[in-house]
């Protein structure tokens, strides 16, 4: 609380009056009105990516969201937690994904109702005919912007998607864990295969991969049209593709 917030509530009314008069106008003009709303409102914006990587950084080597043990290896398979499972719940940790948590039970995400009256299965990156992908979500609800192939662009919570080759289907996801520092490439944590703070060159091996910049207050962008795989029984299997590591 500010000095003059403390004033207001124990100085007596002769002193206050005094006081007020007394503020020269370069100190009022040095904290303009509404200025450190804006600065705390700045940073409680930010909090989400912290927590999001957080949680990204604790669950990268998890074989299943609700045990810890046993513990996979950097590289190894997690077919029961897979890539856009783990990337949902971390967006959920960051409070991005209204009404879940990040240690709901799995049919929460798989059966997902989000506030614009739509379901999704954030349990799918893949454009898949009859369900809404973890992708469809973030751009529908208007949480992030495909920026492209552009790491330089990349923040801490931020997606990548990385698509095929003519770029007519999602094949993996990860959360950006860090951001381009100096001559360091980007980080990217993910699943299956579990990868803690993989460089950016590293995880987008064959160059097709996106950096969708989340962000809560931008606005939703267009979505490619692309026709999707039409066959119910590929949604596991599409949910995310294990990568050499």
């Amino acid at each position: 609380m500010s000095f003059l917030g403390k004033s207001l509530r124990t100085f007596p009314t002769i002193t206050l009056g005094v006081a007020l008069l007394g503020m020269s106008a370069g100190l009022v003009q040095a904290v303009p009105v509404g200025h450190q709303k804006t600065q705390k409102t700045a940073r409680a914006s930010d909090k989400w990516r912290a927590t999001a990587v957080q949680y990204a950084d604790a669950h990268w080597n998890w074989a299943t969201w609700d045990d810890s043990t046993p513990r996979v290896k950097d590289g190894q398979a997690q077919p029961y937690f897979e890539c856009a499972e783990f990337v949902a719940r971390a967006l959920a940790a960051g409070g991005l994904v209204p009404g879940l948590k990040p240690d709901d039970p799995q049919d929460s995400y798989y059966h997902y109702k989000a506030p614009n009256g739509k379901e999704y299965n954030l349990l799918l990156i893949s454009d898949v005919i009859g369900y809404r992908s973890l992708y469809d979500f973030i751009m529908d609800y208007g949480l992030g912007a495909d920026v492209g192939n552009d790491p330089a662009k990349a923040q801490p919570g931020d997606v990548v998607v990385i698509f095929n080759s003519n770029y007519s289907d999602k094949l993996h996801t990860g959360l950006v864990a860090q951001e381009v520092k100096g001559n360091a490439d980007s980080t990217v944590d993910a699943h299956n295969n579990a990868h803690y703070r993989r460089t950016y060159e590293k995880f987008d091996a064959d160059g097709y991969a996106h950096v969708i910049h989340i962000d809560p207050g931008v606005i939703k962008s267009q979505k490619p049209a692309v026709q999707p795989p039409s066959d119910p029984d590929l949604i596991r299997s599409h949910a995310s593709h294990a990568r050499p590591s």
